[in-house]
């Protein structure tokens, strides 16, 4: 009887609205990418009565970023790389369903010209810190190539 009751609780929480649900635009990374420099994460900007505001979530995503980034094995993080890769937050809710979307961009430093951009974005009824970080784990795993 105990084993229906969580097997229905968790078919119930399944239907809900808490799995993440990702749209994504992310082509193949250059494979001859893996030292990367990663820039401060330009925060989206929000008209308020009281002037613009921001998500107040740059860090945090800048933070998951690097370390999801170290965790891949892909990547090795170094301030004097020459390929910097540049991360917004183009869209943020809070709200019963959380949201977030981001663009990345790779600045070959040396010519100055992006030679890789794309978009992901992920929506849930999870705590906004957990789409947040799922969604910037999804967008690692896509740069790294790993199949799920």
């Amino acid at each position: 009887m105990r084993k229906a009751i969580i097997l229905l609780f968790v078919f119930f929480i399944s239907g809900c609205g808490y799995s993440m649900h990702y749209t994504k635009t992310i082509p193949p990374f250059p494979s001859d990418v893996s030292n990367l420099k990663v820039s401060d994460i330009k925060d989206l900007k929000i008209l308020a009565r009281h002037g613009e505001v921001g998500s107040g979530k740059a860090m945090y995503v800048k933070n998951i970023l690097m370390v999801e980034l170290q965790n891949s094995k892909r990547f090795t993080l170094d301030e004097e790389a020459r390929h910097q890769l540049q991360v917004s937050i183009d869209g943020y809710r809070a709200g019963y369903r959380k949201y977030i979307a981001l663009s990345g961009r790779l600045l070959d430093t040396s010519s100055n010209k992006i030679i890789w951009s794309s978009a992901i974005s992920g929506v849930s009824k999870k705590y906004i810190d957990e789409v947040i970080k799922n969604v910037v784990q999804e967008f690692v795993e896509e740069m790294s190539g790993k199949e799920k």
